[in-house]
């Protein structure tokens, strides 16, 4: 998503990754809305709160990163992470 989104917009990589987070925010949110409208009975409640608190403290601790981090390390740690999620993925 972020190299998608750096070919369309001339902004710093830290900016693109915060976009990036705020956009998968917006999806996760509307997904959610979705299942509990359509499903609330199928819902386990407290895998979706453990799932919650460990994504809102990731999120808080990946953006504080984020922002520190000088571009170069921040590119090499989205490029890393994103072949190991790919060849997950495949495998």
């Amino acid at each position: 998503m972020v190299g998608a989104l750096g070919m369309m917009l001339a902004i710093t990589l830290q900016t693109l990754n915060a976009l990036k987070n705020f956009l998968c925010s917006a999806v996760n949110l509307l997904a959610a809305f979705i299942f509990i409208s359509c499903a609330s009975e199928l819902i386990d409640w407290t895998v979706v709160i453990i799932i919650a608190v460990g994504s809102t403290l990731g999120g808080l601790v990946g953006a504080k990163v984020g922002r520190k981090l000088p571009a170069p390390v921040l590119r090499v740690v989205i490029i890393t992470v994103g072949t190991i999620a790919l060849i997950n993925m495949l495998v």
